[in-house]
């Protein structure tokens, strides 16, 4: 396990995640982007004795999770942490003894990733502590790679590892019955690859869940043709051929997929006006006026 103090970044997207209570409180927190993640999700729990029937006391606290994917880099961070812990128990319980427990776990999606598909999990996927070990030390991260075998991209293998993070919480003590609530209390889902230049710095890890949005605006007169091409295209498809009534074209609620198969680049652009199926990351579209 290793702790760590939030550097200038961490404190950025823990002031931005704070900003999104609604969202940061939710299993997949708040997906800032492909590169950032984070979950603030505060917690009320009522301790009861093993028959459940006499309570123990409330116990109240903040759970962090930041996470941090790269582009350059097979890796992805996480930094964890249990805050603002108070408790109230009854006279005759001691509440110093009262633990919480952060429990991760990594699940690889093998139908969805290139082959072989492997993920490095950090030497301490575990912290159970007593509440006052957490409020001396509230954070420790984590960090889970996926190993590099060299550019492959030629060969087709783009060495792709689909997988999902999971965080189990804990509450417990001497006396109390377990805590049942917080089974996948965090999930986060993640992509290593390593699809060649034509997907920026070569290789990477990127947050599956965010929305990706491609902005252009139709007063850049560096772009402004193409944007009033795509406006229409999104917004009024009537005007794009072939023509057929009902026609939609992705981009506002059905993404678009970037591709990086240069054969099929090349097949796209010889038969631009076609319909064409795309693999890769998923994106949107945004014009501005």
């Amino acid at each position: 396990m290793a702790t760590q103090q939030p550097d200038t970044g961490d404190k950025d997207l823990r002031q931005q995640c704070a900003k999104q209570a609604a969202q940061a409180k939710t299993v997949t927190g708040w997906i800032k982007s492909r590169f950032e993640t984070c979950q603030k999700r505060p917690y009320d729990l009522v301790l009861r004795d093993t028959k459940g029937t006499t309570t123990l006391g409330r116990l109240w606290f903040d759970q962090w999770i930041l996470g941090f994917a790269y582009d350059g880099s097979r890796r992805v961070d996480y930094i964890a942490s249990i805050e603002n812990i108070r408790v109230q128990p009854i006279p005759t319980e001691d509440a110093t003894k009262w633990r919480l427990g952060q429990h991760f776990r990594t699940d690889i999606d093998a139908s969805n990733s290139d082959p072989d598909p492997q993920v490095t999990e950090p030497g301490t996927k575990e912290r159970d502590e007593l509440l006052g070990v957490w409020d001396k030390t509230p954070q420790w991260s984590l960090t889970y790679t996926s190993p590099d075998k060299g550019p492959l991209f030629d060969q087709g293998n783009q060495q792709r590892v689909v997988a999902t993070v999971f965080m189990d919480l804990t509450a417990s003590s001497p006396n109390a019955a377990p805590f049942t609530g917080g089974t996948d209390n965090f999930h986060s889902n993640v992509r290593y690859d390593y699809a060649g230049k034509i997907a920026g710095k070569y290789k990477g890890t990127v947050f599956t869940q965010a929305r990706v949005e491609l902005v252009m605006s139709k007063k850049d007169p560096a772009v402004n043709e193409s944007a009033l091409h795509i406006y229409d295209a999104l917004y009024h498809p009537e005007r794009t051929f072939p023509s057929w009534v009902g026609k939609t074209v992705p981009g506002t609620k059905e993404p678009l997929h970037r591709q990086v198969d240069q054969t099929k680049i090349d097949k796209n652009q010889r038969k631009s006006i076609s319909n064409r199926v795309l693999d890769g990351d998923a994106f949107y579209m945004r014009i501005m006026d």
